[in-house]
């Protein structure tokens, strides 16, 4: 202690004696790098946040209280889900192609790890391939930091497959999503606020087995207008689920019409193979406890061809909606610290300022030329843009807007505009060819050019028609031919 003292002192007196101050500098430069490799060392250790080391702060320790609670509750309804075979519940989704969804990463994250929630990553694989593939985010997938859910807009037929959330070894339950295009069979219905029908379908139990059918329902979409009455529109989907958890009932072996035998005296060796086989073909809704789509992919044959579920259709709601218009998201305009305008820019007509968020002003307008002939028995006409929402479409010719019940009443219900936004033509017209441009929210999305021609259509009538004029006309030739050659002959 006394020599470190002396020590000290020393360097004081040589300091204060050094007047150029060559030594205090060069003391600086050592202190300097000696503390700069002490800094290097410290940052070896990870630093020790609030949630590790709350100290006696009362409000952190409440909240680190209510995290651990939270987990424990994720664990123990995860645990319940689990159900009596003690199997993770994989969850089968259909939806139509041009919507949106949202997939919730179900990993129940501790307090302890909240540093590595960071590292969530979604996985795809197609089917049948099992080669997984991690997804990239973009305009039609992004990934929410709070919560790590999966939002996919502006579906196609090429996501249909299996998504995977995964956090480290830490794996979720599936989920089997599956995108469907207008083969789906829809019956239109109304809410039950409305004064006529008709109502959505209730859940039906399916006679002489253990299974249920019914509508699984999709959030509502946004009001396709603002400030006045406008219209909204929810999916809801065909869906079969075993009645019970667990095993199968003894009464599940009635068997279904596609698959009786031709005979209709039946050994009971015969009946108990076809009822075993109907019993595995059940059994796929004992892992899908939520159920599945009843024209997925996924649900055997044997149980499609029931009755109940072959004839259930898919349903679409439509409800008027009015929502006040908080802002103006078409008009743009820039201010001042003082409120002033300095610029306005009228983003509906493609217009937007430098002023904007560049990721917020990239709307992709999609156009296309669609050609049909006269002939043509039915034409759809589908929107090509899209906002990435599921804001209902409207379309237009022109400054005009087509107004779906006046153009399928003024046309004689030749032209009309399905439940999906598509325009639906009949035995299309010259009259017919325009430039039909589609919105949403105001916005300008997709545009399309209708072409239509008329074709000349050759039947077989026409052929033998053609084929006795080209022989008349070969005979004509080589009759006059001859005579032609006759005489010359006989006037030499």
């Amino acid at each position: 202690m006394k020599f470190s003292t002396v020590y000290c002192i020393i360097i004081l007196v040589l300091i204060q004696q050094q007047s150029d101050g060559f030594l205090l500098n060069k003391l600086r430069k050592n202190i300097k790098a000696f503390m700069k490799g002490k800094k290097s060392q410290f940052r070896e250790y990870p630093l020790i946040g609030g949630l590790e080391y709350p100290g006696n702060i009362l409000a952190l320790q409440g909240r680190i209280e209510k995290l651990w609670k939270e987990y424990y509750t994720c664990l123990k309804r995860k645990y319940e889900l689990l159900g009596p075979q003690k199997t993770v519940t994989p969850e089968a989704i259909m939806v139509f192609e041009g919507s949106s969804i949202r997939l919730d990463c179900k990993v129940c994250i501790s307090p302890a790890e909240t540093n590595t929630f960071k590292n969530v990553t979604w996985s795809y694989n197609t089917i049948p391939s099992n080669e997984a593939t991690v997804i990239k985010y973009g305009e039609h997938a992004q990934l929410s930091r709070e919560d790590k859910v999966l939002h996919m807009k502006n579906l196609e037929d090429e996501n249909t497959g299996l998504y995977l959330c995964k956090n480290g070894n830490t794996v979720t339950a599936s989920y089997y999503l599956e995108v469907t295009d207008a083969s789906e069979p829809l019956a239109k219905v109304r809410p039950k606020t409305a004064p006529k029908g008709p109502y959505e379908k209730p859940p039906q139990v399916v006679p002489g087995h253990d299974i249920q059918v019914f509508t699984q329902w999709q959030t509502w979409s946004p009001c396709n207008k603002c400030g006045e009455v406008g219209k909204k529109v929810r999916f809801g989907i065909c869906n079969v689920k075993l009645l019970h958890d667990g095993d199968l009932k003894t009464n599940t072996v009635n068997i279904p019409k596609s698959i009786k035998p031709s005979s209709e005296k039946l050994t009971n060796q015969a009946a108990g193979v076809i009822g075993t086989e109907e019993r595995k073909a059940v059994k796929i809704l004992t892992l899908f406890k939520g159920g599945i789509p009843c024209r997925s992919s996924l649900l055997p044959p044997e149980l499609q061809s029931i009755p109940e579920i072959l004839t259930r259709k898919s349903e679409v709601m439509v409800a008027f909606c009015k929502e006040t218009c908080l802002e103006d998201l078409s008009i743009f305009e820039v201010v001042d610290e003082h409120g002033n305008v300095l610029e306005t820019a009228n983003n509906s007509d493609g217009i937007y300022s430098k002023g904007q968020d560049p990721s917020l002003i990239i709307i992709k307008v999609e156009s296309r030329t669609q050609y049909e002939d006269t002939n043509t028995p039915k034409v759809t006409i589908r929107c090509p843009g899209h906002l990435n929402t599921d804001i209902p479409v409207q379309w237009q010719i022109g400054t005009k807007i087509i107004n779906p019940i006046v153009i399928e009443k003024e046309s004689g219900g030749r032209i009309r505009i399905d439940t999906y936004g598509r325009i639906k033509l009949k035995r299309p017209r010259l009259s017919d060819s325009n430039t039909y441009s589609c919105r949403q929210n105001k916005m300008l999305v997709g545009s399309v050019q209708l072409i239509v021609t008329r074709k000349i259509e050759t039947n077989f009538y026409d052929l033998i028609m053609y084929f006795g004029l080209a022989v008349i006309i070969g005979s004509i030739v080589i009759v006059s031919y001859c005579i032609f050659k006759n005489r010359k002959r006989s006037s030499a």
